[in-house]
């Protein structure tokens, strides 16, 4: 069996998504090759944003205020289950395009 895959490095849900596919595989009898694949969630960004994410994601049309929050609680609810803090409030806004190039 053949499972391809696009993540962006940045992205919570793709890094706990690939987390819970691994896990899976572990007791999965059978051969499977996972092909993973980058994906820019932002592929315009050329440089990092010099304001806070919360602010940029609700002035960029993204979500609303409210919306962000609300993601934000129900990926650290996600996060604290597999043992993993990510810490929002902190995080910077960046193209991620080196990283994947760096993986490749």
């Amino acid at each position: 069996m053949r499972i391809d895959m696009w993540l962006d490095t940045c992205d919570p849900w793709s890094y706990l998504g690939l987390r819970h596919l691994r896990a899976a595989l572990e007791d999965f009898e059978h051969r499977v090759e996972v092909y993973l694949h980058a994906f820019l969630l932002d592929p315009e960004l050329d440089g990092p944003v010099d304001k806070p994410r919360i602010v940029a994601l609700v002035e960029s049309g993204a979500a609303t205020l409210e919306e962000v929050r609300e993601s934000d609680e129900r990926m650290q609810a996600h996060g604290a289950r597999e043992g993993i803090r990510f810490d929002f409030d902190n995080l910077i806004i960046a193209p991620t395009s080196r990283a994947h190039r760096v993986i490749a």
